[in-house]
């Protein structure tokens, strides 16, 4: 899937961002995509910064090749809580190395199995 839309006139002189919500939770599982349409590199590799309403928690490597979608699972890049807590919502953002790029969350809820979905701004 892409959000892409090649009628858009980019600024050169502006490095654009990329930025969304993840539900970071015991109850569900959230998922980080990054999809990458630029034709003209093999990859791109960005780094992700995922903050909480605490400030910065964390930042991570994710290359995309060109004309795909890469994912990541939230559980993999931040620790799971052992216990049961409350549902809080945490962010994530990158710079994107070229206007080619987007991205999209998805959270799954464990036990009715819902899931929920946000593009990037």
């Amino acid at each position: 899937m892409s959000l892409l839309n090649f009628n858009v006139i980019h600024a050169a002189d502006k490095t654009p961002t990329a930025w969304g919500q993840l539900i970071y939770s015991s109850s569900y599982e959230s998922w980080i995509a990054v999809a990458n349409d630029r034709k003209d590199e093999l990859r791109s590799t960005v780094i992700i910064k995922i903050s909480s309403e605490q400030g910065l928690v964390t930042t991570t490597h994710l290359t995309v090749p060109q004309i795909a979608t890469q994912h990541m699972n939230l559980g993999d890049i931040l620790p799971v809580k052992e216990q049961e807590f409350e549902d809080e919502l945490v962010w994530y953002e990158f710079e994107l190395l070229n206007h080619f790029m987007s991205a999209y969350s998805v959270s799954r809820h464990l036990i009715s199995g819902h899931r929920t979905g946000k593009h990037s701004f």
